[in-house]
């Protein structure tokens, strides 16, 4: 799916696992760390409402975090 945005860069914090998977995925696949998760995400959030979403999140134990 081609989606016609400015991109713009976002920090996150990862743990290093997922970091690896990523990166190992990447390299395996010719394909860029930032395109995987870039992909993920828009796949993840195209697929159910918003308050389904929440509740996976919520579920996974996502919360608000502050430095």
């Amino acid at each position: 799916m081609s989606r016609d945005l400015h991109l713009r860069t976002m920090s996150v914090n990862l743990p290093d696992d997922l970091i690896h998977r990523v990166r190992k995925l990447g390299f395996d696949e010719n394909l860029s760390a930032s395109s995987i998760v870039e992909q993920a995400l828009i796949a993840f959030l195209d697929v159910a409402s918003e308050a389904d979403l929440v509740k996976v999140l919520r579920d996974r134990g996502a919360t608000l975090r502050r430095g």
